[in-house]
């Protein structure tokens, strides 16, 4: 799934929603697959610090799953699927363990260095 960000047209069926959740949230991100299209508000920081805290295990590890759970709570709107048939469709799932921790938020493009 990490195929270049291509130009998105938004349904029909979900054009006056995505407007309702632009004008409420700001941004929204999407993720498609199959004709299904997904939609999330793009988290706060506290939300993202919050979700990053949720992954981090006892022993140091980084549970990215934990981490996904989180985001879906705090981000998720709607779409073509539900809360319930994402999680009971482990493919759906296991795409959006990798769009949660790479997609949803980006690092800006930048250049840096000493003057």
């Amino acid at each position: 799934m990490s195929k270049k960000e291509e130009k998105f047209v938004v349904p029909e069926a979900h054009k006056g929603q995505v407007e309702a959740w632009k004008k409420k949230h700001g941004r929204i991100k999407y993720f498609t697959f199959d004709g299904v299209s997904l939609f999330f508000k793009m988290p706060s920081r506290q939300q993202l610090s919050a979700a990053e805290a949720i992954a981090q295990n006892e022993d140091g590890t980084f549970d990215l799953t934990k981490k996904t759970d989180q985001l879906m709570v705090d981000c998720f709107l709607g779409g073509d699927m539900t809360r319930e048939q994402i999680d009971a469709d482990i493919e759906v799932y296991t795409s959006l363990v990798g769009f949660c921790n790479s997609k949803l938020v980006e690092a800006k493009n930048a250049s840096w260095g000493s003057c």
